[in-house]
């Protein structure tokens, strides 16, 4: 009832309902690109997290969250706008790219939940995430802790102990 798991959900699911702690709505968020997403490094350079749905809403509501962290960017740019969720005949996807998603892949890794590690434990996207760092401090005005601290995100509040 409380994260939205019902038979046959892939063109049935809703938002969570009932889930009001940021902690919660991320771990969420988590599960949901472990299941139905993709963290992919492009040859480019650039890192791309994405999620698939059937439901519009739950795209809508995966924005609206990803929007509501204020995630530093180096463009004026926020995001991709709604009207940018891909669709085809049957499933629809919204992705986060460049320093939102690098943001969004350091934020992940400090959710106390199990993750696919073929996603989130990627050599190339952390090498990746150092060098950057150290060629554009400038793209990282704040760090992950400031973005939590920012955002009122203590995930030992939620889980007290590690998994």
């Amino acid at each position: 009832n409380n994260f939205s798991i019902i038979p046959n959900k892939t063109f049935r699911l809703a938002p969570p309902p009932a889930l009001n702690d940021i902690e919660l709505k991320l771990a969420y968020l988590l599960g949901f690109c472990n299941g139905d997403g993709c963290v992919h490094f492009a040859k480019n350079e650039m890192l791309y997290i994405k999620f698939y749905s059937s439901s519009i809403e739950v795209l809508k509501w995966i924005k609206e969250l990803f929007d509501s962290l204020d995630l530093p960017t180096p463009r004026a740019k926020k995001g991709n706008p709604i009207s940018d969720i891909s669709h085809s005949e049957t499933c629809k996807s919204l992705s986060f790219s460049g320093m939102q998603a690098v943001y969004f892949y350091e934020l992940a890794k400090k959710i106390p939940v199990p993750v696919l590690k073929r996603k989130w434990e990627q050599p190339r996207i952390e090498e990746y995430i150092k060098r950057i760092k150290q060629e554009k401090p400038e793209w990282f005005p704040e760090t992950i802790e400031q973005v939590m601290s920012r955002n009122n995100i203590n995930f030992s509040k939620i889980f007290p102990t590690s998994v």
